[in-house]
């Protein structure tokens, strides 16, 4: 049968009365009113979903952007919510109209209320994938392959807690929802075809279908109307779209460096954009047209240091070969090389990753001595360059060294040193807000007031305190043995290490690999950590807190080094019935109510961090200040809805990385450090501190914060980024930027410029998938 056919029996005009009884049959079964009824079917429920379940996610998600927008954004949004769901439909829609056309109208009134369970069921459970961890429902299956290939890195016991449960509720909701509103719209319909016989004739069916065509498909264009394009790409990364459509929504690269140079024109630009330098530098990382050996003066991207060298003709700064080299290194498509010497020298500090490790060249290499090293270019030529630091941390990551056996501490009388490592804790939940007592404690000692844990996870935050080094190798490091640089330099220095643990590093990503009865002289299990037992938590941190009066309280010729988790501020947030301070709401309206899950998350983690301060307090005061030293951080932050997502390990945010630090007890002086410091800083700090000097560690990514009076104020992350992502993130002053990394051991080790990320973690500006790129590679 034809499609003409179809149509015409889909739309045939409605029948006349009979002629013996007179009766006109019933309009709301005749094909019209079983079409339009369809139309007004998804079309209402559309609008009612995206109001009362998806809304306020996407305000949450949106974050801080949302308050900025205007009223034609929100309309747009609603929108484009509302016509990504019927977008959705429209497969089903054609095959309605051919079961329509040959009478099955029953079957298709079943089917079309089955795939709508079926497909608003998804969305719901989609959304509160993406609003709660920021993936989307089917980016868990390359953890559920992950937890099937390795069972004994035991992540099956954080995956889907409470989603089982939560899951089956909300199809029950929608299993009664979807039904309930078909057929009140479908008294609806028949009231209105009833009381306008015009709608029940083939030109209103036709006309109909064709504003539902409109409404779909007409939002896409009007979204150039949208006036915060990095607030949209958050809404389209959020939606239930597969990569490939998503990118087509999106602004290409080249279209939005021309945008935000046209801005930057005109107007104030963010921080991270600003690091930029000038304006035309973005078209000058896309386009490079600029000389290889000439940049006028007038772009403003060289301090005054730079001038008075040899100029060229027009007025330009000319470049010596060696400074050239940054431009002759990479293809004229690659962004790297454009900005980064641009921000390199516009941004002059002591501690600059991309700089060349050149001493006589600006100012003093960080790590390591000047090398130079053959990379490949995108001619395929290779030539020796002077090594970018950056670079040089992603070579020591692939290809780890051992740790330094010199790096200890000798000297008689040494404190005892405890380090106390709570789960999960935000950066600004150690000050006068929450844990006042403790934030009162640590002004006795020194304070780092922008820590960050080193990643967003608990393994590779915990890598990066125990190793002093970045992350980004932490496979490889533990495919060689490599033990912890800070409990072998604690051991070398005599002391003895016990680990009080309640059972967090066994079989958990590796952790129990440089965490075991190797490397320390005493594990002290306290109970099993999993989220069934839960309800343990509390009684476990004191039983540990409890354990270490003990240990420091008894005479001991050897000093002592103990540290430990703090479980119970780990989601999902446990503490005993009296410090219920702050309530919770029931689990149901936690999860239909966004506004109230955040507040229900933030009340947990605020009474279980309450219990945690008072137990530590009182262990605090039963020490001897003078013969102790005790460190208090976390192994990294935890969100609670500011970048769009709750917990961790899911974005590159502030909220995620940063954590508290302050040690306090012998040879510790009051002190704040407010620029950016990181774990692998802690034990060359802590070091320096037991000797009263500095301690030289090799093949330590880390900074002897003490040996300076204002460290320089940049650091590397590693964040977890979702499973396809390797690379590390550094933090400039209130710059973010991105790099992916590729570590591989089958080939060499490269660097690439991704973007520049806000705050929240998410792109400002993002370097376009194109297929020719050219990331910078070190030789083997």
């Amino acid at each position: 049968m034809t499609a003409r056919v179809l149509w015409r029996k889909l739309f045939a005009k409605p029948s006349l009365p009979n002629a013996t009884s007179g009766q006109v049959p019933d309009s709301g079964q005749s094909p019209v009113s079983v079409w339009l009824t369809i139309l007004l079917f998804l079309t209402v429920s559309s609008d009612l979903f995206v109001w009362f379940f998806e809304w306020e996610r996407y305000q949450i998600i949106t974050g801080a952007r949302w308050q900025a927008m205007s009223l034609l954004d929100k309309v747009l949004i609603f929108w484009l919510l509302a016509a990504k769901s019927l977008a959705w439909f429209l497969p089903l829609l054609l095959a309605s109209a051919a079961f329509i056309s040959f009478g099955l109208k029953r079957m298709t009134v079943v089917i079309v209320n089955l795939f709508w369970i079926l497909i608003f069921y998804f969305f719901a459970i989609d959304l509160v994938c993406v609003s709660f961890a920021g993936y989307h429902s089917w980016d868990y299956m390359p953890h559920i392959q992950d937890m099937l290939e390795n069972p004994d890195q035991k992540i099956w016991q954080w995956a889907g807690e409470r989603l089982t449960t939560e899951a089956a509720m909300i199809f029950g909701i929608f299993l009664v929802a979807g039904p309930a509103c078909y057929l009140c719209i479908r008294r609806v319909s028949t009231l209105l075809i009833d009381r306008l016989a015009w709608l029940n004739s083939r030109a209103a069916a036709m006309s109909l279908t064709g504003v539902f065509l409109g409404g779909v498909l007409g939002v896409a264009p009007l979204m150039s109307l949208f006036n915060d394009q990095h607030a949209l790409d958050r809404i389209y990364g959020a939606m239930p779209l597969t990569t490939g459509i998503r990118e087509c929504f999106l602004w290409n690269y080249a279209d939005r460096v021309a945008s935000e140079t046209e801005k930057t024109r005109t107007g104030p630009v963010s921080a991270s954009l600003s690091a930029m330098g000038h304006p035309l530098a973005l078209n000058v990382a896309q386009h490079l047209t600029v000389p290889k050996n000439c940049i006028p003066k007038g772009w403003g991207l060289f301090p005054a240091v730079m001038e008075g060298g040899p100029q060229s003709a027009d007025g330009g700064r000319q470049f010596s070969d060696q400074e050239s080299s940054w431009f002759d290194l990479f293809g004229p498509r690659n962004v790297f090389s454009g900005l980064f010497s641009k921000m390199e020298i516009e941004l002059a500090a002591a501690r600059n990753l991309f700089h060349p490790t050149v001493a006589n060249l600006f100012r003093t290499p960080a790590f390591g001595q000047p090398t130079q090293r053959p990379y490949e270019t995108h001619e395929g030529i290779a030539a020796q360059h002077y090594e970018p630091e950056a670079m040089k941390l992603v070579r020591d990551s692939a290809d780890p060294a051992p740790e330094d056996p010199s790096a200890y501490v000798a000297g008689p009388e040494l404190p005892n040193v405890i380090m106390i490592i709570f789960e999960s804790l935000r950066h600004n939940a150690l000050g006068p807000g929450l844990m006042k007592d403790l934030d009162a404690w640590s002004k006795q000692g020194l304070r780092l007031q922008r820590h960050y844990s080193g990643s967003n996870c608990s393994h590779l935050g915990l890598f990066s305190l125990f190793y002093s080094r970045i992350p980004l190798g932490y496979h490889q490091t533990l495919d060689r043995k490599i033990p912890s640089q800070m409990l072998e330099s604690l051991r070398r220095s005599g002391y003895q290490i016990t680990f009080l643990t309640s059972g967090e590093v066994k079989g958990f990503r590796r952790l129990d690999q440089f965490i075991n009865e190797k490397s320390c002289d005493k594990i002290v299990s306290e109970g099993e950590f999993t989220l069934a037992g839960m309800k343990d938590w509390p009684d476990s941190d004191r039983r540990k807190l409890h354990h270490v009066r003990k240990i420091m309280n008894k005479a001991d010729t050897r000093p002592q080094f103990v540290f430990f988790y703090l479980v119970s501020s780990h989601y999902r947030y446990a503490f005993p019935p009296e410090f219920e301070i702050f309530k919770e709401t029931p689990s149901i309206w936690q999860f239909l109510n966004p506004w109230s899950q955040i507040e229900n998350h933030m009340n947990r983690y605020s009474n279980a961090l309450l219990f945690l301060e008072q137990e530590v307090m009182q262990m605090l005061k039963s020490i001897d200040p003078k013969r102790n030293i005790v460190m208090i951080t976390g192994d990294h932050g935890e969100s609670m809805g500011e970048d769009g997502v709750f917990t961790h390990a899911t974005r590159m945010s502030e909220i995620q990385l940063r954590v508290p630090f302050a040690m306090v007890g012998a040879g510790v002086e009051p002190r704040e450090v407010t620029t950016a410091t990181v774990h692998t800083d802690v034990l060359p700090t802590l070091l320096h501190v037991l000797a009263g000097k500095n301690v030289p560690i090799g093949n330590c990514h880390g900074r002897d914060l003490l040996a300076a009076d204002e460290p320089a104020d940049e650091v590397v992350l590693v964040p977890a980024n979702g499973p396809k992502w390797e690379g590390f993130m550094i933090v400039r002053g209130d710059k973010r930027i991105a790099l992916r990394t590729s570590t591989s051991s089958r080939e060499a080790s490269s660097m690439e410029f991704t973007g520049l990320l806000d705050e929240s973690g998410l792109y400002e500006l993002k370097v376009g998938q194109d297929e020719i790129r050219y990331p910078l590679k070190a030789s083997h």
